[in-house]
């Protein structure tokens, strides 16, 4: 019976601490992850691990790294209060299941590339609230022991800092006011979504966007007033983006989004939400509240784009949609 190695607690050790330097080392948050879904699959003796994190709208659960069997097949998402993957996010607890037949959270997929008996599973922290899951699972009944399902809590902790550095990734320095990413980081951001998915028929989105009343504001509240609405602004903007995506400051009062991962179907919905996010009522100063809308352009990568190119093109629709009036997204 498969099952994790009988590790005596030095190579234990050593393996986590390979783990931890290895991720360090690491340039991209997403090659990070990949590093402890291999690390989990190689400990504790199954055949599939995943890291599963929850998508900008909150909704569903997007397979971020893979390991093991079944990795060659795609990953459809799973509604976040879908499987054990969603029982786990709900909840906030880990799970471990000796046998899946016997338990009516567990959901089958068709087309995985991988069968499932047996399996284990954590929640992922960042910020005091659950934002993925990390999983891992066998063919055979029983697998997995109490012990397994403790390490695998160690290395789920191993990957949360990994979620949090993958918000800064290539996005040094930021901006001081607003705390997004300066106009620099858009291109290598760009860049190495390209390069990721080069090879894949994955799709990744650039949105420019800008706030469409700024300079009104500037003149008839003044600048500190209009400073506090963008940052509103901004952190509304972080409200609806996963810990990994782009978000850069490059204008006065305009913004550039690098969507990884999400074609047209997924990027544009969540443009609109940003926009009607940005449109509810602030409050810059207490007491005092403002509305302020914004417009979006929103270009889907092709696969064969430079990065200047589709930058240019989000920048172009950001145009297209100032010029229609405000608060509009053309895509």
């Amino acid at each position: 019976m498969a099952g994790s190695p009988q590790l005596a607690p030095p190579d234990l050790i050593a393996e986590l601490f390979d783990l931890i330097e290895l991720t360090t080392k690491v340039d991209r948050g997403d090659d990070a992850l990949q590093a402890v879904t291999q690390t989990t699959v190689r400990l504790l003796g199954g055949d599939h691990a995943s890291i599963r994190l929850l998508d900008p709208s909150q909704r569903e659960l997007l397979s971020s790294a893979r390991s093991g069997r079944g990795t060659h097949m795609g990953s459809l998402p799973l509604a976040r209060n879908a499987g054990v993957a969603g029982w786990v996010l709900e909840h906030g607890e880990g799970v471990r299941i000796e046998d899946v037949r016997k338990d009516e959270r567990f959901v089958a997929a068709m087309g995985q590339g991988f069968s499932i008996r047996s399996m284990i599973a954590e929640p992922l922290w960042s910020g005091g609230r659950v934002v993925g899951v990390l999983s891992v699972s066998s063919p055979e009944p029983a697998v997995f022991q109490a012990s397994d399902s403790l390490l695998l809590r160690v290395l789920a902790a191993c990957a949360v800092p990994l979620l949090e550095r993958a918000r800064h990734a290539d996005v040094a320095p930021f901006d001081d006011l607003t705390l997004a990413a300066t106009a620099e980081s858009v291109l290598p951001r760009i860049q190495s979504e390209i390069d990721r998915l080069r090879l894949s028929a994955r799709r990744f989105s650039v949105a420019a966007f800008a706030l469409d009343s700024f300079e009104a504001t500037v003149s008839a509240y003044g600048r500190e007033v209009a400073d506090r609405v963008l940052c509103v602004a901004s952190d509304r903007v972080r409200a609806n983006i996963r810990v990994f995506d782009g978000f850069a400051r490059v204008g006065d009062a305009e913004f550039v989004l690098v969507l990884s991962g999400l074609g047209a179907d997924r990027a544009q919905p969540l443009c609109d939400r940003i926009r009607a996010s940005i449109a509810e009522p602030m409050e810059p100063l207490e007491g005092a509240f403002m509305s302020q809308t914004a417009s979006l352009g929103v270009a889907t990568w092709d696969g064969v784009e430079s990065g200047e190119q589709i930058e240019g093109r989000a920048k172009g629709l950001l145009g297209e949609a100032r010029q229609a009036g405000t608060e509009q997204l053309k895509a």
